[in-house]
């Protein structure tokens, strides 16, 4: 699936120009909003081929510390947070924004939560409710994303394919693509220290340009803290809600030995309520 927004006026100098301008803007300043960069962003992407590719991910994890280590006791304590408790700005949420971000490796949603030694930390496995369905998301990855297990889908480089080719027009529109996919691939995964989470308002005024789009139920990117050898999800509440079901959860906490890091397990479900949400632990 293709969607192409009418314009081509901008010349790739210009683009680079504009892109350029974008990474020099200090985000700390209160009077650069989301909204005021999804004007500049917009100008940007409007021109360009947007890819929406079909991903199936049978399992996803999330994670979360246990504060005081108390243990969870319903799955709405795992799942997206409430509104009102989203005060920060998040890789693609902005403020109230729900958002549920999990992982298609247990042990990379670990890591995303970056637990100390001592900590108690939950992890909750959902499944697809329909093995083969494919979530809509779009190809942020440049044409990479073929190298990344998980990913089902069947699209082929930009540069060689015609469809592809045929609506882009030119070669220069395809390099300006390439500029576009690059810029949105890094504001995806770059870094941002906590209290600095101003930084992601350029990612989250992307994911908001993207969303209106077409209908996609989120978007995937590859993990960071594991040199992008693994696969994040942000997906919509919707999509979470309507496509999985959780399935498994598990109570570990982060041990030390000979300054090696193990994750000891010290509980597990044994069921779960799908109506109520209320987990039920083997002790």
């Amino acid at each position: 699936m293709v969607g192409l927004i009418n314009s081509d006026k901008m010349t790739e100098n210009d683009l680079k120009e504009k892109l350029k301008l974008l990474t020099k803007i200090d985000l700390s300043h209160s009077d650069i909003s989301v909204d005021n960069l999804k004007m500049q962003i917009a100008e940007i992407i409007e021109p360009f081929l947007i890819m929406v590719i079909g991903a199936n991910f049978p399992k996803i994890y999330r994670c979360r510390i246990n504060e005081d280590k108390k243990i969870f006791s319903n799955i709405k304590d795992l799942w997206y947070p409430r509104k009102e408790k989203i005060l920060k700005l998040g890789r693609f949420n902005n403020i109230h924004e729900q958002v549920f971000y999990c992982a298609t490796n247990y042990m990379v949603s670990v890591l995303e939560v970056n637990p100390d030694a001592g900590d108690v930390v939950t992890i909750m496995e959902c499944e697809l409710k329909e093995s083969e369905r494919q979530l809509k998301v779009p190809n942020i990855f440049l044409n990479k994303f073929k190298s990344i297990p998980g990913i089902s889908c069947n699209v082929n480089a930009i540069e060689i394919n015609n469809k592809a080719q045929s609506i882009l027009n030119n070669k220069e529109n395809i390099r300006k693509h390439t500029l576009i996919q690059k810029f949105l691939e890094f504001e995806s995964v770059k870094e941002v220290k906590k209290g600095e989470e101003h930084n992601y308002k350029i990612s989250v005024a992307v994911k908001e340009i993207l969303f209106t789009i077409g209908e996609l139920d989120g978007l995937c990117y590859p993990s960071i803290v594991v040199n992008k050898e693994a696969v994040n999800m942000a997906l919509r509440p919707k999509a979470v809600d309507s496509y999985y079901v959780p399935t498994k959860v598990w109570v570990l906490e982060k041990q030390m030995d000979n300054n090696e890091s193990y994750l000891k397990l010290i509980n597990k479900s044994i069921a779960i309520n799908t109506t109520t949400g209320s987990i039920t632990y083997e002790f």
